[in-house]
C-alpha cells in the first residue's frame, strides 16, 4: 500500500517543478498525419490488440498516467491494459507498434478506474491505480507487477458488497481519500486503511425525497484549484457540486438535463464545469462561479449509448473529443472573463446560449473514437476507437432489408454457399494511437 501522509507530501514537493506549458500547433487539415509534416501516428496498437482478442474487443476508454509515461486502457474483454509510451523525444522512428506491458483482470465488467494522482514511475510505491468492477470491491493494483495491494469494500443498506459506478482520488496530498459513487450515495475511503469506508454522503435524504441529487453517481471530478470541490454526475440527469472541506455539503445542483451524465470535468482555472450526457450531441459548459448558468455547448456527433469522453488541455485553451464518425474534434475554449474587475459587470449581463462548432476536425480513425486526451507535459495526445459490432447471416440480412428481387437473392445465395459466412455490419477498428501535435 502507499505510505501515509509524509510520503505523499514528499511526492508532491518533488512533483512541484516549474515547466513550460505544451505548445500545440493545430492546422486546417483533414487528418493529423499532415501536421508539421510529422509522420503520425507516433505509435499505435495493432487492430483488436492481440490474437486472443475477439471481434468485439473494442476500447471503452483510456487514461494517461499523471507523469505521462504510460496509458491505462479498458476494453470490452474486461481487461485493463498498461501501455508504455516510447521516448519519442529522442527516437525519430514513427508508426511504432506498442504492446501492453501489463494486463490485469477482475473477471467482471469494469465500471471505472483511476490513477493515483501523484504517481511517478520512478517511485514504485506510488505506481498504483484503482478499479471498480461489477459485484467486487475496489481494488488497488500495483502498476509494476499487476498484483492487488489493497481492497476497499462498498456496501449497500443490506451490508452486501456492491460495486461503485465511479471512483476518484481527492487532491489533498496530506489526506488522500478515495471517493466512490453509488446509487444515492458517495462513500469515502482512507487509502491507508483498507476495508470499509470511513465516511459516507447520502446524496438524497431518502429514496422518495425530492431533495438532493438522486440516482447513480456515474462520474466525478475534483476541482484542480485544490478548493476541495467535487463535481458529480448522475444517470438521473443531474449534476451536483459538493464541498469536501465542509462536511461534503451540496452547494450547487442542476437537474432535468437532456440525459444521464457520463462525464464531468473542471476547466484548468476551476471557474467552469464541462459535462456530457448520454445520447446527446453537445459538451455543455457551466459557469459555476456564482451564476450557475449554461454558457454554451460544443457540438459533436455523439448520439449513442456508448461513452465518448473529452479532455481539456493544461493551458485551458483547447478541448478535444472524438465522435461516432471517427473524427477528432478540436475546440478553442472561450475566455468568458478576462479580468476580475469585469466579473460583477458580466454577471449582470444576459449571456446568450451558444452552440460552438469545432475549430479543427480530423479524420483519424475508421470507427467511433471513445477517448481522446492530452499528454500532461508534451504536445501529444492519444485516441482510442471501437464499438460493439454485430454479424448477420446473409438470409437475415436480406430479410431485414426486404430484398424482393428473386434473381438478386439467387445470385447472393450462389455466391455465399457457406452457411457460416457472415456479414460485418460495419468496419471494425479497435486501435489506440498516439499523435504529436506540436514541437517537443
Amino acid at each position: 500500500m502507499i505510505d501515509d501522509a509524509n510520503n505523499s507530501k514528499e511526492i508532491i514537493e518533488q512533483m512541484e517543478v516549474t515547466y513550460q506549458l505544451p505548445k500545440y500547433e493545430f492546422i486546417k487539415e483533414k487528418t493529423l498525419n499532415s501536421i508539421n509534416s510529422i509522420n503520425n501516428p507516433c505509435c499505435s496498437t495493432t487492430n483488436n490488440l492481440d490474437n486472443e482478442s475477439t471481434f468485439n474487443n473494442y476500447f471503452k476508454s483510456a487514461k494517461w498516467s499523471p507523469d505521462g509515461t504510460c496509458i491505462l486502457s479498458s476494453s470490452n474483454d474486461n481487461i485493463l491494459r498498461l501501455f508504455e509510451l516510447p521516448d519519442i523525444t529522442k527516437s525519430k522512428e514513427r508508426g511504432l507498434k506498442i504492446d501492453p506491458v501489463l494486463k490485469v483482470c477482475d473477471g467482471e465488467s469494469v465500471y471505472d478506474y483511476c490513477w493515483y494522482p501523484y504517481m511517478r514511475s520512478s517511485d514504485p510505491s506510488s505506481s498504483v491505480f484503482i478499479s471498480a468492477s461489477r459485484d467486487l470491491p475496489i481494488h488497488m493494483w500495483d502498476a509494476y507487477y499487476g498484483t492487488i495491494r489493497a481492497s476497499y469494500c462498498t456496501y449497500d443498506k443490506y451490508d452486501q458488497i456492491v460495486a461503485p459506478h465511479s471512483i476518484n482520488f481527492n487532491l489533498d496530498g496530506s489526506n488522500i481519500r478515495i471517493y466512490a459513487g453509488l446509487n444515492n450515495l458517495i462513500q469515502i475511503f482512507d487509502i491507508s486503511r483498507p476495508g470499509g469506508p470511513i465516511d459516507k454522503k447520502l446524496t438524497t435524504p431518502t429514496r422518495k425525497s425530492k431533495h438532493g441529487q438522486k440516482g447513480i453517481i456515474a462520474c466525478m471530478d475534483f476541482n484542480p484549484d485544490y478548493s476541495g470541490l467535487l463535481a458529480a454526475g448522475s444517470l438521473s440527469k443531474s449534476i451536483g457540486i459538493y464541498d469536501t472541506n465542509n462536511s461534503n455539503e451540496l452547494i450547487f445542483q442542476k437537474k432535468k438535463l437532456k440525459g444521464g451524465v457520463i462525464q464531468v470535468q473542471f476547466s484548468s482555472d476551476g471557474n467552469y464545469l464541462y459535462s456530457v450526457s448520454r445520447q446527446t450531441d453537445g459538451i455543455v459548459c457551466w459557469d459555476i462561479r456564482n451564476t450557475g448558468k449554461m454558457l454554451c455547448d460544443y457540438i459533436r456527433p455523439g448520439k449513442t449509448n456508448q461513452r465518448i469522453s473529452f479532455d481539456i488541455s493544461k493551458d485551458g485553451k483547447y478541448l478535444i473529443s472524438g465522435d461516432k464518425e471517427g473524427y477528432l474534434n478540436v475546440y478553442e475554449l472561450k475566455n468568458f472573463v478576462k479580468s476580475a474587475e469585469t466579473l460583477e459587470e458580466l454577471n449582470n449581463q444576459e449571456k446568450k446560449f451558444e452552440s460552438i462548432e469545432p475549430l479543427y476536425r480530423y479524420k483519424v480513425q475508421k470507427d467511433t473514437i471513445t477517448s481522446a486526451a492530452f499528454h500532461p507535459y508534451y504536445p501529444i495526445l492519444f485516441t482510442c476507437s471501437g464499438q460493439r459490432k454485430f454479424k448477420l447471416n446473409i438470409e437475415d440480412y436480406e430479410n431485414e432489408n426486404k430484398i424482393t428481387n428473386s434473381e438478386h437473392i439467387i445470385n447472393n445465395k450462389m455466391e455465399k454457399q457457406d452457411e457460416n459466412e457472415m456479414i460485418e455490419s460495419d468496419i471494425s477498428e479497435n486501435v489506440l494511437s498516439v499523435w504529436q501535435v506540436g514541437p517537443i
